[in-house]
């Protein structure tokens, strides 16, 4: 079956060879994914965080301390995949309201030695939050079949662990 040019421009990762050629930027994998992960957090993240008083950020940093409990703040920073300087300011916020308690080594001010814990208040907000931050979640999944479920998850996770083990992905071989 020959696939025509509009088959193409609907799915440009169906045929796809090792040169990339005819791959437009908006095609690309990590804009695809960058654009779909922004549109979810308007649309899914965005109205609960606001609802309980919080930013999107708050949120990430409040929902990563509850699991863990407490973590350096260099480990914030990556498990909350944001910028050392967005984590910076919002664990300041967060602090003045109570949310978190960070505590730093004696004389060193350093962020590395930054410890960060969720307070019992902070706890008590995630544990408001995350009933509304579950069905929310699952609303959005249930717009996909369950075959689509399965294999958006399978190839999101494969992904993530292709770029965990690689390293970049250059082309240049």
């Amino acid at each position: 079956m020959t696939r025509t040019n509009k088959d193409r421009a609907s799915e440009p990762w169906a045929d796809l060879d090792e040169s990339g050629e005819g791959l437009r930027v908006p095609d690309f994998v990590t804009t695809m994914v960058a654009r779909t992960a922004s549109a979810l957090r308007r649309t899914i993240t965005l109205p609960y965080a606001e609802r309980f008083g919080l930013t999107v950020s708050e949120w990430r940093m409040l929902s990563v301390l509850a699991e863990a409990g407490e973590m350096s703040f260099s480990e914030l920073v990556v498990q909350s995949v944001a910028d050392k300087a967005q984590v910076s300011r919002t664990l300041k916020l967060m602090q003045e309201r109570g949310l978190v308690a960070l505590e730093g080594s004696e004389g060193n001010p350093r962020w590395k030695q930054l410890r960060c814990r969720i307070t019992a208040k902070g706890k008590a907000l995630y544990e408001e939050v995350m009933p509304f931050a579950q069905r929310s979640q699952a609303a959005m999944l249930l717009t996909l079949s369950r075959e689509e479920r399965i294999a958006m998850y399978r190839a999101l996770k494969r992904l993530r662990e292709v770029c965990e083990r690689s390293g970049p992905i250059d082309g240049s071989e």
